[in-house]
């Protein structure tokens, strides 16, 4: 009886057995299974009999949605092998949720995940979903980061100066990381970027490398503001002679966000930070030169 209600078409009917002592055969009975809410009670009450057998059978035959409980260690507390990771990372074998789901939990390799990318490269909405859970992954490598910078998405690249794992498993990858990041000319972005990096840089001990520095002086010369340049003056670590080409500049042209934050930004540029007396001096010499 319990066998015949267990593949009924009604889900309250297969939902009422679930919570019944099964065994390992009436389980795989819903290996096909395509309810989220089925699939929740299956694992909540029978997760501890998914030995490696009953794994294998359900990875090998299970629904997408089973294979994406399944893949989710939090839900299902199942490890998988790495044979069963391999195969399961396949597009062929299993869906994008559940690729999702190994890109956050396991260790893939660059193939595997270029692989997936490359499957699902013209659906945009997938491709970044399944590149949102890159962003904070320890294994990436310099093809991934590029992979992920060319997608254009700013929101993502800011998720990417936040990967700490990354800093620590492979500082150097992270470090080119930054490099692609800051390779943008667009004001309104890096500014973001500049203040998100300057939050986390205390805690992780960065440093921008001196070319980088340079461009972003270049930069903050021709089109910066008085809000991008208070951001480079508060990166850590600065050399002075930077600090003072930054000051210099920004003072001389003056250029603000727009009008409404024109005096907000020239009376707190530089507030509190190791340069403050230096702008109020270089300020002050400028009023003086407007006077006469």
């Amino acid at each position: 009886i319990i066998n015949k209600l267990a593949q009924d078409s009604d889900i309250g009917v297969r939902l009422n057995i679930v919570p019944r002592p099964l065994t390992k055969e009436q389980l795989k009975l819903y290996v096909k299974e395509n309810d989220f809410v089925v699939t929740d009670n299956l694992f909540d009450n029978h997760r501890n009999m998914f030995d490696y057998e009953l794994t294998e059978y359900f990875v090998k035959n299970g629904s997408d949605n089973m294979k994406e409980a399944m893949s989710n260690f939090n839900f299902s507390l199942i490890i998988l092998t790495k044979e069963q990771i391999e195969y399961l990372a396949q597009p062929k074998n299993s869906g994008f949720r559940t690729q999702g789901n190994l890109i956050r939990r396991y260790e893939l390799s660059e193939n595997t995940v270029i692989a997936i990318l490359n499957f699902w490269q013209r659906y945009k909405l997938v491709k970044r979903e399944l590149m949102g859970s890159l962003v904070y992954c320890y294994y990436l490598t310099e093809t991934i980061v590029d992979r992920i910078i060319k997608n254009n998405d700013d929101l993502l690249k800011l998720e990417l100066i936040e990967n700490f794992l990354l800093y620590h498993h492979s500082p150097s990858v992270y470090q080119y990381a930054i490099l692609q990041i800051f390779k943008s000319d667009d004001i309104n972005f890096l500014i973001k970027a500049l203040k998100k990096y300057i939050r986390i840089q205390e805690a992780m001990h960065l440093s921008l490398p001196v070319e980088l520095l340079e461009r972003l002086i270049k930069i903050n010369y021709k089109k910066g503001n008085l809000e991008f340049a208070d951001s480079l003056l508060r990166i850590q670590g600065i050399p002075q002679h930077f600090a003072e080409r930054i000051i210099f500049d920004s003072l001389t042209n003056y250029k603000a966000v727009n009008l409404k934050e024109k005096d907000k930004w020239y009376y707190t540029f530089g507030k509190s930070t190791q340069y403050s007396s230096m702008i109020k001096q270089v300020m002050d010499y400028a009023s003086g030169l407007k006077f006469i």
